[in-house]
C-alpha cells in the first residue's frame, strides 16, 4: 500500500519538478512498503541510500532553476533543502546503529514532502511559470 499518491494538486507546472516529485514519492512509497511488510535492513538501506541520492540531485536541480530565474527566496528554499539533508544524515546514523524505526522515517519523509511541495515549492511556481510564459 503506498503511503502517497501523486495527484494534480502537487503539480508545480514545471515538468521537470513534477517528475522529480513523482520520483521522490515513488522511492518513498518503496521504503514504506519495504518497512512495512518485510523490515530487511539491507533492502531498507539500499532504498535509503537510493533517497539520499535523488534528494541531493533534485535539491540541486530546482535550486538551479530558482537561480536562473532569480527566485527572491531561493535562501531560504535552501534552508529548507539543508535542514531535511540534517534529518535524513540523522536517520542515516539510526539506520547505522540498528536503532531505526523504519516506518518513523517514511512517515517523516512524505510528510515533509507534501507540506514543502504544498508550501515552499507552490510559492515559486507562480514565479517560475509566469516567467517561462513571457519569455
Amino acid at each position: 500500500m503506498s503511503i502517497l499518491t501523486w495527484n494534480d494538486n502537487f503539480s508545480v507546472n514545471i515538468e521537470q519538478m513534477d517528475k522529480q516529485h513523482r520520483k521522490l514519492i515513488d522511492i518513498i512509497n518503496r521504503l514504506s512498503e519495504v518497512a512495512q511488510y518485510n523490515q530487511n535492513n539491507e533492502a531498507i538501506g539500499k532504498i535509503l541510500q537510493a533517497l539520499e541520492e535523488y534528494i541531493e540531485f533534485h535539491f540541486t536541480d530546482e535550486e538551479n532553476l530558482m537561480r536562473k530565474y532569480h527566485y527572491h527566496k531561493l535562501d531560504a528554499h535552501r534552508r529548507a533543502h539543508q535542514n531535511l539533508i540534517f534529518e535524513l544524515f540523522r536517520y542515516r546514523n539510526l539506520y547505522d546503529s540498528h536503532k531505526l524505526v523504519f516506518n518513523e522515517l517514511a512517515n517523516f519523509i512524505a510528510n515533509w514532502l507534501v507540506d514543502h511541495i504544498m508550501v515552499e515549492d507552490k510559492e515559486y511556481k507562480s514565479m517560475i511559470n509566469s516567467t517561462l510564459k513571457v519569455g
